[in-house]
């Protein structure tokens, strides 16, 4: 990866890449998460996409993206860690598969600038009906949230493990936050929260580099900013008292949600360790949960552990049977003593080595996948990172240390939600 700064707060980064017919330009604009500024973050990509100065209308916005050969062009909302990310991206057919050499790389270019810094305004100030508008579209997309039920007890699982942290906030806010929204608040934060929010562009495909910096470098250097800079997460690794909490809901199968403070994170550089670890205790098919907790004891349909980096949080997800909570949760904790204890064979060691080594290649399959593993090492500060030098470390890793790693994780939160009917013909919606 090439990486180049284009101004004041703006990076690009250039991953060359033959693979695909199609070239891929992200935009990524980085925000601490926080509660008043997250339905803000949220909301703003939508109501950028209904139109700009250029392409007032949906519509017109439409038409402009089919003659550009339809090129797919967007704007998301994500949590990592704590910080929340708005990424808009454009999908579109490198130059040299077009006919009639139209310079499209160049096009989307022009057209990424107008959808983002010159949005369509009334009396200065964002369209009001456009704002009106997509808040009803993120607050059903809030409220249908809880129809996930997996999903929806590790958000529970946050929430009460990280009250007092910015990791407990949703990147999407409440519905109430959202409905308190106007047209003149989220103009506001465009003004001024997002106008400061350091700048990372991706780009994935094929191009000149040269010309294509100096393209980039004018179609961005008017909107330098005095970017804050990232900020580490909250880390803690103590635990004053396991705290507990069971809520009911009436659906058939329960959820049980686990959540482990550890000794590692991205800050202490000890995550290819962890990464081992997890991988064997329960972060693959061939884990120590998967095979004993759901297989062998069927305590489970399905049961794994992940791992949040940056938190230096682990947490395990798993439907049960209504009953059978808390025999999982004794077997999950006897899974883990063991990891602590060393049972575990060098051979399980090497096919946790070669699982995460085929899913770190595997990135270069996917144009997204490579952006976004490349920016969350930015993120993590460790901008020089490659996806080689991720792999070597991890073949390093030995038995020694995964037992010293393991030894750091200390359970902090258990969560249930108990469904209150008792009809198993439910099934099992896996995360």
């Amino acid at each position: 990866m090439t990486r180049i700064n284009i101004a004041d707060g703006i990076n690009l980064n250039i991953i060359h890449s033959d693979k695909f017919k199609t070239n891929e330009l992200k935009i990524n604009f980085t925000l601490p998460l926080k509660k008043e500024i997250a339905p803000l973050a949220s909301l703003l990509p939508a109501v950028l996409r209904r139109g700009c100065e250029k392409y007032p209308t949906m519509l017109l916005f439409n038409r402009q993206l089919e003659n550009l050969y339809a090129t797919g062009l967007g704007g998301t909302s994500a949590k990592l860690g704590e910080k929340e990310v708005i990424t808009f991206t454009a999908s579109f057919l490198r130059n040299e598969f077009i006919p009639d050499k139209t310079d499209l790389l160049s096009l989307v270019c022009e057209l990424m600038t107008d959808f983002v810094f010159r949005p369509l305004l009334e009396d200065g100030k964002l369209c009001a009906s456009y704002v009106e508008g997509e808040k009803k579209n993120l607050i059903d997309r809030i409220e249908a949230e809880i129809n996930n039920k997996g999903a929806y007890a590790n958000k529970r699982l946050f929430e009460i493990m990280c009250e007092d942290e910015a990791y407990s906030v949703s990147h999407l806010g409440t519905p109430e936050d959202v409905s308190a929204i106007t047209a003149e608040s989220l103009t506001e934060f465009y003004r001024t929260e997002f106008a400061k929010a350091p700048v990372e562009i991706f780009f994935v495909g094929v191009c000149n580099e040269d010309e294509f910096t100096a393209k980039i470098r004018q179609s961005f250097t008017p909107f330098a900013r005095k970017a804050e800079p990232y900020t580490e997460d909250t880390v803690k690794e103590t635990v004053q008292k396991l705290r507990r909490v069971t809520e009911e809901m009436p659906v058939n199968q329960g959820k049980l949600s686990m959540g482990f403070r550890t000794g590692a994170c991205t800050a202490k550089k000890n995550n290819p360790q962890f990464l081992v670890f997890n991988e064997i205790f329960g972060g693959s098919p061939t884990s120590k949960l998967f095979e004993n907790v759901r297989e062998k004891l069927s305590l489970c349909y399905y049961c794994s552990s992940r791992y949040v980096s940056t938190k230096g949080i682990m947490y395990i997800a798993s439907g049960v049977k209504v009953g059978d909570e808390t025999a999982a949760e004794e077997e999950i904790l006897r899974q883990l003593d063991a990891m602590k204890n060393g049972e575990f064979s060098e051979n399980d060691i090497e096919v946790a080595k070669l699982s995460l080594e085929n899913g770190y290649k595997s990135c270069y399959d996917d144009a997204d996948k490579l952006a976004f593993w490349y920016f969350a090492r930015i993120i993590a500060g460790e901008e020089n990172a490659s996806i080689e030098d991720v792999i070597e470390k991890i073949n390093k890793v030995t038995k020694e240390e995964i037992i010293a790693i393991a030894s750091t994780v200390i359970p902090d939160t258990v969560y249930f939600l108990k469904g209150t009917n008792l009809d198993e013909t439910e099934e099992a919606d896996e995360e």
